[in-house]
Parts: structure tokens; C-alpha cells; sequence
């Protein structure tokens, strides 16, 4: 007998939506041109070092992970996000690719001045 019912592979794409949904961080997506939706994704919040004229100092790194099925073309620098912890501030993706399970878009993000 063959199992014919739904399988786990196929249903990753409606657990990636359910989990930021429920577990994720409020945030506003603009894709280049277009129109800003609010959706939910990883916000990390970290730490890395940077080399200035005068030393190392630490600066503050985020990355967001945003799931695919909810965001299907893949962020350019041109696009523009709001994170909603962080009111006010306008961010552009940055080092964009997939993650390891092919099912998120990570990528880390840059300040927009001006």
C-alpha cells in the first residue's frame, strides 16, 4: 500500500508563512517600484566589528529572513523595508541569497540615508 496523503515536503511553504506569522517580527516590504505590504519575518538583532581609521569599533547588524512564499521575487538593493521595532528608520536589503532549506530569503540590512 502507497501512502497517498499529503506530505511534509509539501506543505514547507504554508509552515514557513504560519511560523513568522506566529513567531515573527512585524515588518513593511517595498519591492523596487512597487507597493509596501506589511508582513512578518526574522528580525536578528547583532553585533560585528568594523575597522575604522582609528581602531575596531562594533556596530549593530541585522539580518532578516523572510519566507519566500510570502515574498517570491527575490529583494534587490532597491527595495525598501521598515522593521516596525525600529519606527521611522528606512532599511535596503543588502547580501541577499537563500537560505539552506531554499525556503526564506535572507539577507543582511543597510540604513537609507536621506
Amino acid at each position: 500500500m502507497t501512502w497517498t496523503g499529503p506530505r511534509l515536503e509539501d506543505m514547507l511553504d504554508d509552515l514557513a508563512i504560519t511560523s513568522a506569522d506566529i513567531l515573527g517580527d512585524g515588518l513593511s516590504y517595498t519591492p523596487a517600484g512597487g507597493i509596501a505590504t506589511p508582513m512578518r519575518g526574522y528580525v536578528d538583532f547583532g553585533d560585528q566589528q568594523q575597522d575604522m581609521q582609528t581602531g575596531k569599533v562594533i556596530a549593530q547588524d541585522i539580518r532578516i529572513e523572510l519566507p519566500i512564499a510570502t515574498c517570491p521575487i527575490r529583494p534587490t538593493g532597491q527595495a525598501r523595508l521598515t522593521i516596525n521595532l525600529l519606527p521611522g528608520i528606512v532599511f535596503k536589503p543588502i547580501d541577499i541569497e537563500r537560505s539552506d532549506d531554499g525556503h526564506h530569503w535572507v539577507f543582511n540590512v543597510e540604513k537609507v540615508v536621506g
